[in-house]
């Protein structure tokens, strides 16, 4: 039983919401740019500088490939 997760309770409802996206290239390019740094720094903070480093590291390499 190690690892399971407790039952949900029965008066817990899940969080559903609508999310919506730039449909102009002008306007992707704005999410793009506004969204990049964001998610960097959570990739930073849960992983780590060094990690986040290999990571990127590991992405460069892939779209050289491609």
């Amino acid at each position: 039983m190690e690892g399971r997760r407790p039952p949900r309770r029965k008066n817990q409802k899940p969080i559903t919401g609508e999310i919506f996206y730039p449909t102009t290239e002008e306007g992707k390019r704005i999410f793009i740019d506004s969204s990049t740094p964001v998610v960097i720094d959570i990739l930073e903070k849960q992983l780590g500088p060094k990690r986040l480093s290999i990571l990127m590291e590991h992405y460069k390499r892939r779209l050289q490939k491609a």
